[in-house]
């Protein structure tokens, strides 16, 4: 039995969660954090370099969200060869495709001499998304990576679509060059007054993005931050 006390007054409500006994959203989250219920801490961090539906493509491979046909086949749907499209050497799923493949292994290959990094090794998709909070690149820098990691996951899958829907071979050369091309543009954003930008509007150009002709490497990566539009 719990021993329980009875004051005179009126009936309230007391939250059991926080100390004063009232309820905050805040509360809640802690008693997730502090419980076995959320088994997966992992959160993506949506990049604001990179179009939304780059975003949504990562943000469902990550959960297992795409239709692989290994996926497909889970969810007991018919499907002649669940061997990934490109290599043939393995179940297609969101790992296989995004790491494990060797056309995918081409492409991190290709990023990582882009960028001068250690080579890119990675096991499964959330690998890959929190790849920019290890890589030796400056603040600015790992943010643009994070969204050419991106950006190369939704090119990718776009290939894989390719090929089953039209037929279209898979050019390692093409793919690499429309994930730069994809990647080399000019965007602007409104820095809040934090102390950072001071409300006024920042122009952040990526430049250096793009490799020689030679294929050798050209300039790695490299973040200009300017201020107003004269640089436009």
């Amino acid at each position: 039995m719990i021993a329980a006390r009875w004051k005179e007054g009126p009936d309230s409500w007391v939250w059991l969660g926080d100390k004063e006994g009232v309820f905050s959203v805040r509360s809640v989250k802690g008693m997730f954090l502090k419980s076995n219920v959320v088994g997966n801490n992992f959160v993506m961090k949506w990049s604001k370099w990179v179009r939304a539906k780059c975003n949504i493509l990562a943000w469902r491979a990550e959960m297992n969200r795409i239709p692989t046909r290994g996926a497909l086949e889970r969810r007991n749907l018919r499907v002649e060869d669940n061997l990934c499209v490109f290599c043939e050497m393995g179940v297609e799923t969101t790992d296989h495709l995004f790491t494990g493949c060797a056309v995918s292994a081409i492409v991190w290959d290709h990023i990582s001499r882009w960028c001068k990094i250690p080579h890119i090794f990675s096991f499964s998709v959330t690998n890959l998304l929190e790849l920019h909070k290890t890589v030796k690149l400056g603040k600015k820098e790992k943010e643009v990576f994070h969204g050419l990691v991106i950006v190369a996951c939704w090119r990718i899958w776009k290939a894989m679509n390719e090929k089953v829907f039209e037929g279209k071979e898979v050019n390692i050369e093409d793919l690499i060059g429309d994930i730069k091309s994809l990647f080399e543009f000019s965007l602007t954003l409104v820095v809040e007054s934090d102390g950072v930008g001071g409300g006024e509007l920042v122009v952040v150009v990526v430049t250096k993005l793009v490799v020689e002709r030679d294929g050798v490497g050209g300039g790695g990566l490299v973040v200009m931050v300017t201020k107003g539009d004269d640089n436009i």
